[in-house]
């Protein structure tokens, strides 16, 4: 060392830099292959998000259509009712047709 050179030494550092290098490749492989697998997660997930929010918007159609239904069916049903006791009133104490009018 008597120059300040040492060919083992700089053999070492040359080897050395050769690893690093490796080393730093596969890290920045391993991060591209994380990103990649991380992207087509996120898809994966958007599609399946994308797909509940269509159900669910398809529920609350359906759901607002039976709503809508079921409240004109109650009011239906209440007219009946309605109709049902005005008949009732009308025909109390009076002789049922049925039984007397014979049909042919």
């Amino acid at each position: 060392m008597v120059s300040g050179e040492d060919d083992e030494l700089k053999a070492a550092y040359a080897d050395l830099g050769k690893v690093l290098e490796q080393e730093r490749r596969a890290v920045a492989t391993a991060t591209l292959l994380g990103v990649e697998q991380a992207k087509a997660g996120m898809e994966e997930v958007k599609k399946e998000a994308k797909d509940t929010h269509a159900h669910v918007k398809e529920g609350l159609e359906i759901g607002g259509r039976v709503e809508h239904n079921t409240a004109i069916l109650v009011s239906e049903v209440q007219k009946l009712r309605l109709e049902s006791e005005r008949m009732e009133k009308l025909w109390q104490g009076r002789t049922p047709l049925v039984g007397v009018i014979k049909f042919y």
